[in-house]
């Protein structure tokens, strides 16, 4: 076998935030790793997980090899390994400790070869071989840039693979370099991922917001709107003018009237609102997770009247009350329910980043939200 060096010039790292580099080995991030120290332990904890990451290449080897290093004291089971072209997965491998990752074999000829790396746990690679008299060049691939934004329903730990969560089905049937930015459990409008998204060159992205600050009581209906806001602005200062979507929270029945935290206005507010008072949540709880779809809603309305580009999907579209069997959990889909949100995707967010004129996608009950 012949070793190819993993920063070897001809391999071209695709939806990435960062590589680090230990010795002659990587650690791939979905962050740049040099802000570590500014971000929080629970978003670091998931952001070294290279779900949709990609090395891209192309080669006539019949068969590669990954030198691969599993985190003990993360990794709770197998990692997986695959490789694609033109979109298909023609080998899947599965680690489940310190080994040497075979691949193959791969059709005879030349072909551009995307290795996609594990969505499952965090992986540091040691060492990449190729066949022996195989040759290796500069993949001349240009696909269009996809960035998604999102929580678990996006990162899609639980998978199988990589090219199973909805965003790598989705790139794969549409060839996107897709960058997933979906953050378990901590998608909670970070400053800092937004600015990341904005110097992040993109011809398209989305942002599937609000499932997280309903689960983590992170914020109240005024933080959540104010915060997401000044989130799609950030990333508006970047990409003036790349279509972008905002997908509001799929379906999840249990959620939908369930208030979150408590929630009360201080009294001197309740005083210079008096005019408002009988209809102030003083001494209810919330937001439910129907109210941060609207929220959701109503902010995208506002800013796209003067953002021609800025979309809205309502993600009961993406996935409804009515397909709540395919959650396994009642929040995440199964494999069946990713395959539905990656096939509604493909109708209808990605016309709507493509430049589709309708600035709304009605729920799935035929009602405009």
């Amino acid at each position: 076998m012949i070793s190819i060096s993993l920063d070897d010039e001809r391999l071209a790292w695709r939806g990435i935030g960062s590589l680090e580099t230990i010795g002659d080995a990587v650690r791939v991030w979905r962050v740049p790793h040099d802000h570590r120290q500014f971000h929080a332990p629970e978003l670091l904890a998931v952001a070294d997980i290279p779900t949709c990451s990609r090395i891209g290449f192309r080669t006539n080897a019949q068969f590669i090899e990954l030198d691969v290093e599993l985190d003990a004291k993360t990794a709770d089971g197998p990692v997986t390994f695959e490789a694609v072209i033109d979109g298909e997965v023609v080998s899947s491998t599965s680690a489940a400790k310190t080994s040497a990752v075979k691949l193959g074999p791969l059709p005879d000829g030349f072909h551009d070869i995307e290795l996609w790396l594990p969505n499952q746990h965090s992986v540091v690679l040691t060492g990449m071989r190729i066949s022996d008299e195989a040759d290796l060049t500069v993949s001349p691939m240009t696909l269009l840039r996809w960035i998604t934004y999102g929580s678990s329903i996006t990162q899609n730990r639980t998978a199988p693979s990589a090219t199973a969560t909805w965003p790598g089905i989705v790139a794969r049937r549409n060839r996107l370099d897709v960058t997933n930015l979906g953050f378990a459990g901590q998608c909670l409008l970070d400053p800092l991922i937004a600015e990341q998204i904005a110097r992040t060159p993109a011809e398209m992205i989305s942002l599937c917001v609000g499932i997280n600050i309903h689960n983590l009581a992170s914020m109240s209906q005024r933080a959540y709107r104010s915060s997401l806001i000044g989130f799609i602005r950030t990333v508006r200062a970047g990409h003036p003018d790349t279509p972008l979507a905002v997908i509001s929270p799929i379906a999840s029945p249990k959620r939908e009237h369930r208030p979150s935290h408590p929630r009360y206005f201080p009294g001197f507010v309740q005083k210079l609102l008096w005019n408002k008072r009988s209809s102030l949540p003083n001494g209810m709880v919330g937001p439910t997770l129907d109210e941060l779809r609207q929220i959701t809603h109503d902010v995208v309305d506002v800013l796209s009247a003067a953002d021609p580009n800025l979309r809205l999907v309502d993600g009961r579209v993406l996935l409804g009350e009515k397909d709540a069997s395919l959650l396994t959990d009642g929040l995440h889909p199964g494999a069946e329910g990713l395959r539905l949100m990656a096939d509604r995707c493909e109708e209808k967010l990605l016309p709507l980043l493509r430049g589709c004129t309708d600035n709304i996608v009605d729920d799935d009950s035929g009602e405009t939200p």
